[in-house]
């Protein structure tokens, strides 16, 4: 009996699925981008959040004890000033020994202080608002996230800016001086 064999070919990589897979994932990967950038950059402005505290507490320490509160503010700012100096005061925050504290001239540009509740003789406390305004890591995700909510932004010298506010209190650790 003469019969025919039929060939089998052996699949080819990849096949059908490969080119199912590569458009899977050129849908899929710009969603996973902008996810981890996005949360990224909310590690970031908690991160500056939590140093704008501690900013406002050593302001107002510094009120309550008779020396500049914006010195104060921008020596805990520096460390997340991102490099961009605004206008306004830019003078750099020097530490004895060690020079000029690296990113203190951009922190003082983008900081303010209000004194809300200056030290008086009969007063018993003092209170301190600092406004500091934060460099963004990824102005394009960032700021469509942004608009519309409680935050404040702007772009100035090809940077985008959230403004970041806090208030410290502090009670007058002496009495009758």
């Amino acid at each position: 009996m003469t019969g025919s064999t039929a060939r089998l070919e052996p699949p080819r990589p990849g096949g059908p699925e490969q080119g199912q897979a590569m458009v899977e994932f050129a849908i899929v990967m710009p969603l996973v981008l902008f996810l981890t950038m996005g949360i990224a950059e909310l590690a970031v402005i908690y991160t500056a959040r939590a140093t704008l505290d501690g900013a406002a507490h050593a302001a107002a320490r510094a009120e309550l004890v008779g020396q500049d509160p914006l010195s104060a503010a921008t020596s805990i700012l520096s460390a997340v000033a991102g490099p961009t100096v605004l206008d306004g005061p830019d003078d750099p925050v020097i530490i004895p020994g060690w020079g000029e504290l690296p990113r203190s001239r951009a922190a003082r540009s983008r900081t303010r202080i209000k004194v809300l509740t200056p030290l008086s003789p009969d007063g018993d406390r003092v209170s301190v608002e600092v406004e500091h305004d934060h460099e963004l890591l990824f102005p394009e995700i960032s700021v469509p996230f942004f608009s519309g909510t409680v935050f404040e932004g702007f772009s100035a010298n090809g940077a985008s800016f959230l403004t970041l506010k806090d208030t410290a209190v502090l009670p007058k650790p002496w009495k009758g001086l």
